[in-house]
């Protein structure tokens, strides 16, 4: 894992949380992929197209039918959640971004940090975190208080920066995940490993393409040709885990079964270090579940 140092004392300090943010970077994004208008109107179909793969993972885990964004901006996901028929609550810290979701979408958005909203315990079937654990300052304390609020088989769904992108390698200092506010950098490796410490159960954690910013810089950087060996490789075996955006899905264990068979599958595979992990989660979870 890789954090930034010397960093923001609170994230409420940086650039990202004002009003000129949404308006001068946020916003003109998402009308430039075609989310938003050049109206700032929301384009409905377009938007539940760009959610579909993960309203399609999601689909199982329906129970509660409540769906919590952590990090929400201004609620594009929850948008698409909405009209997929879930219940649907957001959490941002930047009162731009809320305020804009809450007027303009007419979701209902909590301002603020997560620890603050007052959800009650096991009352979400899927949290979900978009871009948003590289900007935590205590991410293994999150996805705690994640696990606590997920009721049991409910699942955890991840996007975030890969540090062992290959763009990161091409692009050098000049990568544009090198931001004020990305405290955080991980790997499938380590990602895997801050989910099973806080007592998920991994269920994917892959890594996905190149982002059209790195291209862009790629080709202006190194030429067309230099990108299009970067895509290619990507394409190939030899892309596995270097892409730029790391996804994951992990599952909260419904019961002691589901923990012994993991530590079963870890034993088999001789993953000794991995099952001591998991054994100190199992004891973790087994002494929440019997305060709770």
């Amino acid at each position: 894992m890789v954090y930034l140092n010397p960093r923001l004392a609170r994230l409420v300090d940086n650039f990202t949380m004002n009003e000129a943010y949404l308006r001068e970077h946020y916003l003109p994004y998402y009308q430039k992929i075609g989310i938003l208008t050049p109206t700032l109107e929301l384009d409905a179909a377009a938007n539940d197209q760009f959610h579909q793969s993960a309203l399609a993972e999601m689909q199982p885990y329906r129970e509660l039918n409540r769906v919590l964004d952590v990090g929400c901006a201004i609620g594009l996901f929850l948008k698409a959640a909405r009209a997929d028929g879930w219940d649907c609550y957001g959490v941002e810290p930047s009162h731009a971004l809320a305020e804009y979701g809450r007027l303009h979408l007419g979701l209902s958005i909590t301002e603020g940090e997560l620890g603050q909203a007052g959800f009650a315990q096991n009352s979400f079937d899927v949290i979900t975190l978009w871009d948003v654990t590289e900007h935590l300052l205590d991410p293994k304390a999150t996805y705690r208080l994640v696990y606590s609020l997920l009721r049991p088989g409910g699942l955890l769904l991840l996007r975030m920066p890969n540090w062992q992108s290959l763009a990161r390698e091409l692009l050098g200092p000049e990568w544009d995940m090198f931001v004020t506010d990305h405290f955080y950098y991980f790997t499938p490796d380590t990602l895997t490993l801050l989910m099973k410490q806080t007592g998920f159960i991994p269920k994917k954690v892959g890594a996905d393409g190149l982002v059209p910013s790195e291209l862009d810089a790629i080709v202006e950087k190194l030429g067309p040709d230099a990108a299009a060996e970067a895509v290619a490789r990507l394409q190939g075996d030899t892309g596995n885990g270097r892409g730029s955006t790391l996804l994951a899905a992990a599952q909260k264990p419904r019961s002691r079964r589901d923990r012994m068979q993991m530590a079963g599958q870890l034993l088999r595979r001789g993953e000794l270090s991995d099952l001591t992990a998991e054994a100190r989660t199992y004891l973790r979870w087994f002494l929440a579940d019997r305060r709770g």
